[in-house]
């Protein structure tokens, strides 16, 4: 678990060395895991739709509860995200700039081998990366700052969004195999409706 590895590390982010922990006994926490920066997204935050930012919630391609087949992806795999980066974690980073060090702030969420390493909900944040949920989608921040384990809202799930240390945007993976770049100026509504695998909805490649 302490080996990294290339191919989960995007080489556009600082620090390759840097070290995840299990947070189990947070705060005390032990650097000792590897870190990647990919992973896929569970699902849209209920509370986006509270909001009014998002059409609907659903769930994506990855899952910690269900065996995901092809079939099940009824938006077509074309039009559904699979995996994207969530890079710099466990450090927090908002809009280019690292928040705090670890441990005093970190998100839950950095090696590569770690369950907590997928985004658990699309979220978004304001713009400064500061309040979660918020209708900036990409590049606003890497996570929600861990405060206690398990999180309030997240749980034991990672407390990841999706960021990337690209001029942009973010670099990712469709259900059809296709790689895309994704532009941090994409709408939370349309970012959600790409996560989500049957929620019905038309998205168009210049919409992202």
């Amino acid at each position: 678990m302490a080996t990294p590895f290339a191919v989960f590390q995007c080489p556009a982010t600082p620090d390759p060395g840097r070290l995840d922990g299990a947070p189990d006994n947070f705060p005390t926490w032990s650097a000792n895991v590897a870190t990647g920066d990919y992973g896929g997204v569970y699902g849209v935050d209920p509370r986006l739709l509270t909001l009014g930012l998002v059409d609907g919630v659903g769930e994506g391609v990855v899952s910690k509860t269900t065996k995901v087949r092809i079939t099940d992806i009824t938006d077509g795999t074309s039009n559904t995200l699979h995996i994207t980066e969530s890079a710099g974690g466990p450090n927090v980073w908002r809009a280019g700039r690292q928040v705090g060090a670890a441990p005093t702030a970190i998100k839950n969420g950095g090696g590569w081998c770690r369950p907590a390493r997928e985004i658990p909900l699309l979220s978004g944040s304001s713009a400064d990366g500061v309040t979660i949920p918020g209708p900036c989608g990409v590049n606003c921040t890497n996570g929600q700052v861990l405060t206690a384990y398990p999180d309030a809202y997240y749980g034991t799930d990672g407390t990841g969004q999706i960021y990337s240390f690209h001029t942009g945007g973010v670099n990712a993976l469709f259900a059809d195999g296709s790689v895309h770049f994704l532009s941090q100026n994409i709408t939370i509504r349309n970012l959600a409706r790409l996560v989500t695998r049957a929620g019905g909805e038309v998205v168009d490649p210049s919409d992202y």
